[in-house]
């Protein structure tokens, strides 16, 4: 019989104990040394979740699914699949996840992406493809939220979306003219019966809803953890010595949290100066904690995290240099920028109260999906 070292070590490398080790002795650490820190992380991870995520993204988080598993993508496939197939090189059934992946949100594109996987509609290949791209803000996030409650400008919010979508297309584009000439016709798949509406929609919702759930958690996570590195002082390092490299005061202070958490890293430039530049790199890069939201997503498929993460500053870089040309083409007005120290509500149109009610009721539609599966007594 196999002893437990080697049974661990066949299912984990080393490499992996060893990371893992040290990220339970660093939640042990900051929940015994900084409570405070990593309680008012927690706190911090609930209200964006309820004031701005779960608003934003749960219904498209829904449509990416319902769309595969109604048969839509097919139907859209066949009318306007010639767009995907002449610009990004892909079948035509991907029509309807590379739009919803574009104005969606940042997991909105990978959950696609999985769902046209495993239904046989795209290949490992041509899924690593389109998650070159496919990780985009989506515009409550950046226009209602970044552009008027940050800079308190929807044009600026506008130039910051329109400058990610720009970059997405173009990253698609590019990348697909490195493919060698094939067939983009949906791939050999085995024959899979239709589901009706009901069950469509049943479980596309059911999807969403634990997807939601695991999104929320990892951005909670990640918060405490940004708590407890703000109550060691390493925050206070990072700006130090991103300091040194001539960058401005709100830039530095605000580098290393909105690398690692985007949503929480723009909540805390609500009322310092940050370049509208920087911003845009910060949106396209997306962070540490979507990059984890997306490998967690594809766990199924052998995705290059590395190539990932390089395209995901690539984004950031290209969105930035395209958002300096938009400021200078427009010129926003002076009180624009003038507007950095005004201290604003971070919350935007829902309520946190109502998001609550939503997640409570995403809870009880999975236990009564748990329940009708039990097998009935005879």
């Amino acid at each position: 019989m196999q002893s437990i070292g080697a049974y661990a070590t066949a299912r984990i490398s080393r490499k992996q104990v060893v990371v893992c080790l040290l990220l339970c002795t660093f939640v042990f650490i900051g929940v015994i040394f900084f409570p405070f820190g990593t309680s008012g992380g927690v706190w911090d991870g609930l209200v964006f979740c309820g004031e701005i995520l779960i608003p934003s993204l749960f219904p498209f988080m829904f449509l990416a699914s319902f769309f595969v598993k109604s048969g839509l993508a097919d139907v859209s496939g066949s009318m306007y699949g010639r767009l995907t197939e002449k610009i990004f090189r892909l079948p035509g059934a991907t029509f309807g996840t590379v739009i919803l992946g574009l104005v969606g949100g940042y997991p909105i594109g990978a959950r696609g992406v999985k769902e046209l996987y495993e239904n046989g509609e795209i290949n490992e290949e041509q899924a690593q493809r389109m998650m070159q791209y496919l990780v985009c803000a989506g515009p409550a996030f950046v226009i209602s939220f970044i552009g008027a409650k940050i800079y308190n400008s929807m044009e600026i919010g506008v130039i910051l979306f329109l400058s990610q979508l720009i970059t997405a297309i173009l990253l698609g584009v590019v990348s697909a003219r490195f493919v060698k000439s094939e067939r983009t016709q949906s791939i050999q798949k085995a024959v899979k019966p239709k589901k009706d509406f009901s069950a469509s929609f049943v479980e596309s919702c059911s999807d969403a809803s634990k997807g939601m759930f695991s999104m929320c958690g990892m951005v909670i996570l990640f918060s405490a953890f940004l708590g407890v590195l703000n109550s060691c002082g390493f925050s206070e390092i990072m700006h130090s010595i991103l300091l040194c490299f001539n960058l401005s005061d709100g830039t530095s202070a605000n580098a290393f949290p909105m690398m690692f958490e985007i949503t929480k890293g723009c909540f805390l430039c609500l009322n310092q100066a940050v370049p509208v530049e920087f911003m845009a790199f910060a949106v396209g890069f997306g962070g540490i904690c979507v990059h984890f939201q997306v490998f967690s997503i594809l766990s199924s498929m052998n995705i290059n995290k590395i190539k990932f993460i390089l395209f995901r500053f690539v984004h950031g870089i290209i969105a930035a240099i395209i958002t300096g040309i938009a400021l200078r083409i427009f010129s926003p007005s002076e009180e624009v920028f003038g507007s950095y120290k005004t201290v604003t509500n971070p919350g935007i149109s829902t309520s946190f109260i109502g998001s609550l009610a939503l997640i409570c009721m995403c809870i009880c539609f999975l236990f009564s999906l748990h329940i009708s599966k039990k097998p009935k007594s005879a």
